[in-house]
């Protein structure tokens, strides 16, 4: 004679284990959040590579590569020609 603990505790212990795997795999496959769709200007004349610039094009960055280390999927990156 068992505890009363056979078929029925496995069945519920696989069912709470299936049910907390499907929330994770939820939770974990969900794509990543990014912040809004940014744009960011550049000027190799006018830009300055430094925090609170490069997104108006009044304030643009200095180099490209400056404003693609900040950019995330979505983002756009104008330069000077096409500002125009």
């Amino acid at each position: 004679m068992g505890l009363g603990f056979g078929l029925n505790k496995s069945t519920r212990l696989l069912s709470l284990f299936l049910s907390l795997l499907v929330t994770c795999s939820t939770v974990v496959f969900v794509a990543p959040a990014y912040a809004a769709v940014q744009t960011y200007y550049v000027d190799i004349d006018t830009g300055v590579d430094a925090s609170g610039y490069g997104t108006s094009p009044g304030t643009p960055f200095k180099n490209i590569q400056y404003a693609a280390n900040l950019t995330n999927p979505g983002d756009t990156v104008c330069h000077e020609w096409n500002l125009l």
